[in-house]
């Protein structure tokens, strides 16, 4: 389509001039184009940005700013997004992780002071395998590692998972 290549080379440098916006939209009336093929070709646009920023399976911090700025000069809302931002969130999740900072939420639930609350999220093998990665490395790399604490499900039997992490925890004699 005509305007998404347009709208595609307004965006190569990364804003949107006032005269590529005059010239977009005096597109936009030539074409007669509806709002929702506007839409349709800037989700299009986005879309592949983000298969290009995601091509290794990371998300770095500014990977994701680009996102975010292509989002707003897209003028693409959360809700027109929603079928990416599960995956999205879960790669901002795995970049915090990384970077060995621990997320924390406001819980609508009452805690004691001072309490954290963590969560659970069902994960994909492949992001099962890189959060696994990372706790590997952030134990391997730790020498000075007073102990582990580890939680375990026990209405569940220990997945393949827990039970390598087990095994590399005893074979690293580290407190649990």
């Amino acid at each position: 389509m005509l305007y998404q290549r347009r709208l595609e080379a307004a965006l190569a440098d990364g804003t949107l001039t006032p005269d590529e916006v005059a010239e977009l939209d005096g597109l936009k009336m030539a074409k007669e184009l509806t709002q929702a093929e506007v839409r349709m070709a800037a989700r299009a646009i986005y879309r592949g940005a983000l298969r290009d920023v995601l091509a290794d399976d990371r998300l770095g911090a500014d990977e994701d700013q680009r996102l975010r700025e292509l989002q707003a000069q897209l003028g693409l809302s959360d809700d027109e997004l929603a079928r990416d931002h599960t995956h999205l969130s879960r790669l901002r999740l795995l970049a915090q992780v990384a970077a060995g900072q621990l997320p924390e939420i406001d819980a609508p639930i009452p805690l004691v002071p001072h309490e954290r609350c963590y969560w659970v999220v069902q994960a994909s093998f492949a992001e099962r395998t890189r959060l696994l990665r990372l706790v590997r490395s952030y134990l391997s790399d730790r020498a000075r590692l007073a102990g582990v604490v580890w939680l375990l499900d026990i209405r569940r039997d220990p997945s393949p998972d827990d039970l390598d992490l087990a095994r590399q925890l005893v074979e690293r004699r580290q407190p649990v």
